[in-house]
């Protein structure tokens, strides 16, 4: 690694430019640590940490990396603030068991995914630019959460990604809010196996799936948001909002027009359907 910590407490790591290395920085049980203004390239990872709790990583430009630009596993209460990290082949930012901290002000372009939670929950995720991100065909959304519960997710641009602007998988209870998802591959807005979240005045538009889709998740709420496809000569083929198999969700007060259908149902159970605006 460039940098190796290793059992130590409120180290500052700055204005190290670092290329190459397995990990550029490398965080083994190290509360407190401060990595700002730092640039890292080329790395495996470019910070990799285990096991690190209070981290604050901000203002590094991390980029093209051969995995990710950011991994952090088994930390609380760590800030990443202010990076830009572009062109990192996997993740920009990967997180695994990181709960109550804040993602805010990134920029995570042109990788596989830009921002991945795994099993992350009580987090702040906000104010982040995830475009671009088709390196890799296997993932290619701009966020991704799985088994990931709590999260307020907000304010966040998820633009001409490969597949789905946001994929929520096996995760429950988290708030969407106030997110652009435009000009994606897959779906603006997707929802798979994933129970009681919120997603509101959210704007989903000219993707090529459906702008908000929800497949077998219950219990969520669609509000406020706009699904459309403005820009698409003939109109997208498919919905605004689509549910397939899903039961007792609200959709309420959304705007939906320029699709193949405003709101479509498909084998759900219980769902209720109020104070849309549905144009074509």
């Amino acid at each position: 690694s460039g940098i190796l910590l290793d059992g130590v407490v409120e180290t500052v790591i700055n204005n190290t430019h670092i290329s190459g290395c397995s990990n550029g920085v490398y965080i083994s049980n190290s509360d407190l640590t401060v990595v700002t203004n730092n640039t890292i390239s080329s790395c495996l990872n470019g910070i990799y940490s285990y096991s690190a709790d209070y981290l604050v990583i901000s203002v590094n430009d991390i980029s093209e990396n051969i995995n990710n630009g950011i991994e952090l596993s088994g930390s609380i209460g760590s800030s990443v603030a202010n990076n830009t990290c572009v062109g990192n082949a996997q993740n920009g930012i990967r997180v695994d068991s990181f709960n109550n901290g804040f993602i805010v002000n990134n920029t995570f372009n042109e990788a596989g995914t830009g921002i991945f939670l795994s099993t992350s929950s009580d987090n702040v995720v906000a104010n982040n630019n995830c475009s671009l991100n088709t390196a890799n065909p296997d993932f290619n959304y701009g966020i991704w959460l799985t088994s990931s519960y709590r999260n307020k997710i907000t304010n966040n641009t998820c633009d001409q990604n490969g597949k789905s602007g946001f994929y929520l998988e096996s995760s429950n209870e988290n708030t969407l809010s106030n997110n652009n998802c435009s000009i994606n591959g897959g779906h603006g807005i997707f929802l798979m196996y994933s129970n009681d979240n919120i997603i509101e005045n959210s704007t989903c538009l000219d993707n090529t799936g459906d702008g908000i889709r929800l497949t077998i998740s219950h219990r969520n709420e669609l509000v406020n948001n706009t699904c459309a496809s403005p820009n698409m000569f003939y109109g997208s083929i498919n919905a605004g909002i689509y549910l397939e198999g899903a039961d007792h969700n609200i959709i309420a007060n959304n705007t939906c027009y320029n699709n193949g259908d405003g709101i479509h149902i498909y084998s759900g159970e219980y769902n209720t359907v109020s104070g849309n605006n549905l144009s074509y």
